[in-house]
């Protein structure tokens, strides 16, 4: 699936020194090649039995960003949906992620879709996966003995399952490890 977008440079939103997003990436990497613009309340639209409104930016990294997003159907589910810098084009993690989803385990992240998307800075893939919540942002926790055991469970688990599906995970650090979170 391909998807232009109709947003100019001129659309960008300045959130670097914003008060309640706390430390977001530069602006300097929405340019041609780096990160795609978002707006706030914009519908994404692959297709449109797949569209999703963009509510907030969960994350980035030195190659991605990662938004919330809810579904527009009548499923109006929460996803996220992480969208690489141009210059990467067509990531590696992708296809691990389509690999990943053959392994029956309730241990890895759900890749529930992905597509291309066209905008001011080039071309992008988007995965829209299963939200999640960063290891790090469990430190300050009361739970955090029991929740630490729990994960360090899931993640030796989750390797295991990767590994006896023929697949090796480049390397497990801290800021690579989320965990789902239920009520």
């Amino acid at each position: 699936m391909e998807l232009t977008s109709q947003f100019q440079p001129l659309d960008i939103v300045d959130l670097h020194h914003h008060p309640f997003l706390g430390t977001t990436e530069e602006e300097i990497y929405y340019v041609p090649g780096g990160f795609h613009p978002i707006i706030i309340c914009d519908v994404l639209s692959p297709s449109p039995e797949n569209e999703s409104r963009q509510y907030r930016k969960l994350g980035f990294g030195s190659h991605s960003t990662v938004w919330l997003a809810q579904k527009t159907d009548s499923s109006q589910a929460f996803v996220a949906l992480k969208i690489t810098m141009a210059k990467d084009g067509m990531t590696r993690e992708a296809t691990t992620l389509e690999a990943a989803s053959k392994v029956q385990t309730t241990h890895l992240i759900t890749l529930l879709d992905h597509f291309t998307l066209h905008g001011p800075n080039g071309t992008h893939t988007v995965l829209v996966m299963d939200i999640v919540v960063p290891m790090h942002s469990l430190i300050r926790t009361q739970r955090r003995l029991v929740w630490d055991k729990a994960a360090a469970h899931g993640l030796t688990q989750a390797v295991a399952d990767l590994h006896s599906a023929g697949i090796v995970h480049g390397g497990v650090y801290g800021f690579t490890i989320s965990i789902e979170e239920s009520c």
